[in-house]
């Protein structure tokens, strides 16, 4: 992942942070999302479980708190909760808009006349069940 992080931005000739800003997060309003926290503020203090007990692995105003050496794809993001489902859901939806040329399920082509696929209104506007096309 990092390597085509790394063709990307250099193919762009550009950060990884702005090709991920014009082409993922903006497009799907992923405002809090990025290789650093916006908020310092807002950031929580890691734990890794050590012999004693709990031990601090990064506070809040440790590496996320500051932009990083090198912008990876395998890891580095700091992300929000309502963000992160944003991102699931256009995933769910079928890519949301990426730019790779999908469309969405309900873009999909119909036979004049169809409604919802299954039905068809006849000229006098009253719903009958559609013929197949052949």
């Amino acid at each position: 992942m990092d390597l085509a992080g790394i063709m990307a931005a250099r193919a762009a000739g550009r950060p990884l942070s702005d090709l991920l800003a014009e082409r993922i997060t903006g497009p799907l309003g992923m405002t809090s999302t990025g290789f650093q926290a916006g908020d310092a503020g807002r950031l929580a203090t890691a734990y890794v479980p050590g012999p004693a007990g709990l031990e601090v692995l990064d506070p809040p105003d440790g590496a996320f708190a500051r932009a990083p050496h090198f912008e990876e794809l395998s890891s580095g993001l700091v992300s929000t909760a309502s963000d992160l489902l944003g991102f699931f859901a256009a995933l769910a939806d079928g890519g949301g808009p990426l730019g790779l040329g999908r469309r969405h399920r309900h873009d999909r082509p119909r036979r004049p006349g169809a409604r919802h696929g299954r039905r068809a209104a006849d000229a006098a506007g009253d719903d009958q069940p559609a013929g197949r096309v052949r």
